[in-house]
């Protein structure tokens, strides 16, 4: 179909760019026609001037219009007739033409094949036959491009955090790290804390020599700059509680609690700050009153997750569940649970999970929720992982909703 409307562009190119050649001749026989017949009209009225003024009788003056009628008829004629030196002309123009239709023609399908065209039709082709692959292409290509805009603007240190972004999704965290250190020391005003964190956060993963005390060093230098910051708490924290120093992993993540954060976050730190208060030797704070009424007063969905019996052999070893809740239109998800799958459950959803501050159940009137059982446990759905899904108004949220996993991703 792309090669259709690429011909039908180049015959209007062709058609537009030749419109002297086959207009040429038309205009010049009407031109031609034209004075001829302004030449008669002329001839017409000094033949009537003269026999006005008594220079020539009737007689002569009715055979010289004959004479100058008759050769206007014959320049009526054929043009081509009447002018045998053109006759060649069309032959060499319509020469022309097609000269310039494959031309264009050629050109066409050269930019085609040069052109992010046909990157974009072999990636929709790859897509029907195996999406994850697809995705893959896609993120490769992206990465590329922006690999070669920052070798010719090396001093893009937005650029560079964008490509630490991408590194760590790829799981390249060595690669991750340095883009994310390239970034900070171009930043004028000093490093982001974000991507101070993040450099930590890739080192920790990268886990090369002393990444774990090189990381902790950049998730303290974040806090200094963003002492709220949630993904320099947590992982300052856990650094902090495996060197030992319990009141300082006690003190990052009391500080974490008291802001929203996934259910799984939440449920790790309710579990461990006893612990740690206990390690440090210091009694554990209550959480404040307006914490408590934070939570009590927050949207709240109970998603009962069944499996139907036409998948329930296809489930893998040690998979995970994850239930999301997102707006019908896409976007980022709402709130996430994820925990591993050991049968029927009921998960809670509420705004403590959701990913992004202010993104979440309580901004949206109604949900699309999914439920999704996977081996990986990653975001992205593979091929072969468990889903369903169904759609919830606020007003239904009061009872417990029921979603059946059905279906096979393919």
């Amino acid at each position: 179909m792309t090669f259709v409307w690429m011909g039908l562009l180049a015959l209007i190119a062709v058609v537009w760019l030749t419109r002297p050649i086959w207009r040429r001749r038309g205009d010049v026989a009407i031109r031609r026609r034209s004075l001829n017949v302004a030449g008669y009209q002329q001839r017409l009225a000094e033949i009537d001037n003269d026999v006005e003024v008594g220079a020539m009788s009737a007689v002569v003056a009715d055979q010289l219009r004959e004479e100058a009628a008759a050769r206007l008829i014959d320049d009526a004629g054929d043009d081509s007739t009447a002018n045998p030196q053109r006759q060649d002309e069309p032959r060499g123009s319509w020469l022309l033409v097609l000269l310039l239709a494959v031309f264009v023609g050629v050109f066409a399908v050269l930019g085609y094949l040069r052109s992010d065209s046909r990157q974009i039709a072999g990636w929709i082709e790859t897509a029907r036959q195996d999406p994850a692959a697809a995705q893959t292409l896609v993120v490769d290509s992206m990465v590329a491009r922006l690999e070669q805009r920052l070798r010719d603007q090396p001093d893009d240190a937005e650029g560079w955090a964008m490509l630490g972004r991408s590194y760590f999704v790829l799981e390249r965290y060595a690669d991750a790290a340095g883009a994310y250190g390239r970034a900070n020391q171009l930043t004028a005003a000093g490093p982001e804390a974000e991507w101070i964190a993040s450099e930590g956060e890739s080192r920790l993963f990268a886990q090369d020599g002393d990444a774990e005390e090189r990381a902790r060093q950049l998730f303290e230098k974040a806090l200094e700059s963003d002492p709220a910051l949630p993904k320099a708490l947590w992982y300052a924290g856990l650094l902090a509680s495996r060197a030992g120093e319990y009141g300082t992993a006690l003190d990052r993540w009391l500080a974490l609690r008291d802001q929203e954060l996934p259910a799984d976050f939440r449920q790790v730190l309710e579990k461990r700050l006893p612990e740690l208060a206990q390690l440090a030797g210091r009694e554990l704070p209550a959480e404040t009153p307006a914490d408590a009424a934070a939570v009590s007063t927050q949207t709240r969905l109970t998603v009962k997750v069944m499996l139907d019996d036409g998948v329930a052999q296809a489930v893998p070893a040690g998979a995970t569940l994850m239930v999301f809740a997102r707006r019908p239109e896409g976007g980022p998800p709402l709130a996430v649970v994820r925990q591993p799958y050991a049968g029927p459950t009921e998960v809670v959803l509420d705004d403590s999970q959701a990913m992004i501050r202010g993104n979440n159940l309580s901004s949206a009137p109604r949900w699309e929720v999914t439920a999704r059982i996977s081996q990986s446990g990653g975001a992205q759905a593979q091929s072969g992982d468990l889903e369903g899904r169904i759609s919830v108004t606020r007003e239904a949220a009061s009872v417990p909703q029921t979603l059946m996993i059905d279906r096979r991703v393919p």
